[in-house]
């Protein structure tokens, strides 16, 4: 009986997790909006964005506290996963950040700590990519760009374990990462930026990753002229 309860809330987790996901769809274009000059940045629709990010954190933590009933440390992390998500965005989508936004952005990267001791520990490696993904765009506004713990080495390995799985729609967002935090640098870690793009473009139109073509159109057009 434990172990059918157990089924059913890593269900119901899972479930809620892509529905949250969905929720801060919006929030994470936003917030590149908000950061790179690859995209077109525009306040509209802020006010639904700051309501999206409230309910999705609230909705996080509903289902983490199921995930805690039913033993499952692993759908606690992927909950856990969510609620960093809609800390950062919503520091980043103040309109000023100051010193409170700096506090989030720290919270932020203490929850994906836990994240990370708990699916690696699981061995839960579905959800490692978008937790590196995320903790690589932290990393590349507090502390480190390139070399150990840093946002370079968190896509390094976002990658490994995506290319393993194979993951190809963390392919695409690892690509289009890549070029959105490292396309300024003079010495670019991987191949081009171009080379990124075109790749993260045959990824996108070949698996029917639509939700990411606009974001991949904002950074051709910068990068490609």
């Amino acid at each position: 009986m434990n172990a059918s309860r157990t089924m059913i809330a890593a269900l119901h987790c899972v479930r809620g997790f892509f529905h949250v996901d969905l929720l801060l769809d919006e929030a994470e274009r936003a917030s590149w909006a908000r950061l790179s000059p690859l995209t077109g940045h525009s306040d509209e629709g802020q006010h639904q964005i700051r309501e999206d990010i409230r309910k999705a954190k609230s909705l996080a933590e509903e289902w983490r506290e199921v995930a805690r009933k039913a033993g499952s440390a692993a759908h606690e992390a992927v909950s856990d996963l969510n609620t960093a998500r809609a800390i950062f965005y919503h520091a980043i989508l103040k309109q000023d950040r100051g010193p409170d936004g700096l506090a989030e952005l720290a919270e932020a990267e203490r929850t994906l700590g836990s994240v990370f001791t708990n699916l690696r520990s699981t061995e839960h490696w579905l959800y490692v990519p978008n937790a590196l993904l995320t903790r690589a765009w932290i990393r590349s506004l507090t502390s480190a760009l390139a070399g150990p713990d840093s946002a370079q080495s968190d896509l390094d390995e976002a990658w490994e374990i995506a290319e393993r799985g194979p993951m190809p729609l963390f392919l695409a967002d690892i690509h289009l990462h890549r070029v959105r935090l490292f396309f300024r640098e003079a010495a670019y870690p991987w191949e081009s930026p171009q080379h990124d793009l075109k790749e993260a473009r045959r990824l996108i139109f070949k698996h029917g990753y639509l939700r990411r073509q606009e974001e991949l159109e904002d950074a051709e057009a910068v990068i490609l002229g």
